[in-house]
């Protein structure tokens, strides 16, 4: 069973963080928004602040658009990003 979430990114942010916003939750990104850049640094973000594989998280909507889709294998705690 699969689980998605959506998130609001804000890339070229000074550090990295998420924060919870009356629309959701919002995760800032160092990196910029070309290259795929931002897509990566997210999955790598999600992976550290969850403690789960890389491989476990896929973006599945939004590659070029600042809402993001990602699926997770499992039910997780958002409130591990804070």
């Amino acid at each position: 069973m699969s689980f998605k979430y959506t998130f609001i990114i804000q890339p070229n942010a000074k550090k990295s963080e998420a924060i919870q916003e009356a629309s959701g939750i919002k995760i800032k990104l160092n990196s910029p928004a070309t290259e795929g850049k931002a897509n990566k640094e997210l999955i790598e973000f999600l992976s550290k602040k969850l403690k789960i594989p890389k491989s476990k998280i896929e973006l599945v909507k939004g590659f070029k658009s600042r809402t993001k889709v990602i699926e997770l294998e499992n039910e997780v705690d958002l409130k591990l990003l804070f």
